[in-house]
């Protein structure tokens, strides 16, 4: 494929896609020429409208005349985005498009912008795509399992070039508002073709984009205008409250507010949300309370979560608050839980859904402290699962869906092959050693694969066990109840 094929390839693709209209062709395809330095061209049928390829060709090009410096990522990612801000409309037409929809329905809105996020090439499928995925039965039913592979490796002229990068302060973080249109940099996605459409929550500013790693389906991510650090307070039961009634079709729910069981991004304050049903949605009731005649129920997870459940928002923000004050300061050291040492350790999880006209929300009661007994955290993942699973445990994971990382694709092949040959995990595979030990070779290795993957499922969800402060057992149901009653 030419160069010329390849512009013509993809302007075809956008008319196809409706991101442009045929009328705009000219135009677009001049303004990438322009990109990729070029002030001739040679008339080129569409030889595809496959833009993964088309841009693969331009990138490649682009590099080879010295356009971009590498046609590895971040480089290529970077002037992948620029191309595609071509056939891209402005903010304020999204925003339009956007509201035009939601005013026919909240399913017509998120469908028009998760849409454009794809064809926009913002969302990556072509890496999101090549993501594992595989479920694992428990008993707690079937865990989602998956290795994400949509954050590129960088190349190591990029980790150099980083080095000497000079930091500033715009955007802040990957967050903020100011990454739309960004250009961005080595140690920065590009962001020409992000956009963000504005929501009102708790009458404060807030706004509304999907994630580029899209972990699960129209993962979404609210993010407040101002750039302020992961807070749990009353206020977030209400935002998401608010973010129901807008889009009852959707989940919402929040990182914890403190390191170790928060996300990985604690300083910029935000919910994520989508439609997707997690394992933890479909949990078993365990014992229901009456508090304030809202009805709360223990939910057989690993992790300790209460579920309020009401048809009035109202009374059941209020519960919420009883209940989230009261285990910020709860302490009973006989389950190793203190709210307070030089610091605050209790916190939660909280997400909320719309069922059947009900609203419900869990609270997932989390605690972040260590001793000297358990240095990486007492209520965290232990170090038997770390060969699996030891960064936090955090909103995505908690509903139950594992994000493994990637050099997990290359161990359980190894394991697989070694398991065949009988061979005893040596090496960087020694970490998985005691998960293995006495488990036998299938008759293929596709079979021993499933079965190695099987365990690293089980092994992610002991985590989730280790992360719950109540046990599910006897003891952990009279610590659960005691709390309880001390509300």
């Amino acid at each position: 494929m030419t160069i010329y094929e390849a512009v013509e390839g993809l302007c075809g693709y956008a008319v196809e896609n409706g991101l442009i209209d045929e009328l705009d062709r000219i135009y677009c395809r001049n303004q990438i020429l322009e990109l990729m330095g070029l002030t001739s061209y040679d008339q080129a049928l569409e030889v595809t409208r496959d833009h993964f390829k088309c841009l693969s060709v331009l990138v490649e090009d682009a590099f080879k005349r010295g356009i971009i410096e590498s046609d590895k990522p971040p480089y290529s990612d970077l002037f992948e985005s620029r191309v595609m801000n071509v056939f891209m409309p402005k903010p304020s037409q999204v925003i339009k498009e956007f509201k035009s929809s939601l005013a026919m329905s909240p399913e017509k809105a998120t469908e028009y912008f998760y849409d454009l996020s794809k064809k926009s090439h913002y969302i990556r499928l072509d890496r999101t795509s090549k993501n594992l995925l595989w479920q694992v039965e428990t008993d707690f039913g079937l865990i989602d399992i998956t290795v994400n592979l949509s954050k590129p490796e960088k190349d190591p002229k990029a980790i150099a070039a980083a080095l000497n990068k000079v930091e500033n302060n715009y955007p802040k973080c990957l967050l903020c508002k100011e990454n739309e249109g960004y250009s961005g940099h080595v140690n920065h996605p590009g962001r020409q073709n992000h956009r963000i459409v504005p929501l009102s929550l708790n009458k404060e500013s807030w706004y509304f984009q999907y994630s580029p790693y899209a972990y699960f389906n129209e993962h979404s991510i609210l993010l407040k205008s101002q750039h302020e650090n992961m807070t749990i307070t009353h206020d977030t039961f209400t935002r998401l409250m608010d973010f129901l009634d807008t889009f009852p079709h959707y989940f919402i729910g929040s990182n914890a507010d403190l390191p170790l069981v928060g996300g990985s991004l604690l300083t910029h304050d935000h919910y994520q949300a989508g439609r997707y049903e997690f394992a933890m949605e479909c949990a078993e009731t365990l014992e229901t309370f009456d508090i304030e005649g809202v009805e709360v129920s223990h939910m057989k997870w690993p992790l300790t979560v209460l579920r309020l459940r009401d048809l009035d928002r109202k009374k059941l923000e209020a519960v919420a608050c009883k209940i989230f004050d009261a285990w910020k300061d709860y302490s009973d050291e006989a389950y190793r839980i203190v709210s307070f040492t030089s610091q605050r350790h209790n916190t939660v999880t909280p997400i909320a859904r719309k069922k059947n006209g009900y609203y419900e929300l869990d609270l997932v009661l989390r605690n972040n402290r260590c001793d000297d007994e358990s240095p990486t955290g007492i209520f965290h993942p232990h170090t038997d699962v770390h060969a699996v699973k030891k960064e936090n445990i955090g909103l995505i994971e908690v509903m139950g869906l594992a994000v493994l990382p990637s050099r997990l694709v290359g161990e359980m092949d190894n394991i697989s092959k070694a398991l065949m040959k009988e061979e005893s995990l040596s090496g960087d595979l020694e970490k998985f050693s005691h998960l293995f030990e006495g488990v036998k070779a299938q008759a293929t290795f596709e079979e021993t694969l499933s079965d190695v993957k099987s365990i690293i499922g089980k092994t992610f969800v002991k985590g989730l066990v280790d992360a719950g402060v109540f046990k599910l057992d006897e003891n952990g149901y009279k610590g659960l109840k005691k709390f309880i009653e001390s509300i």
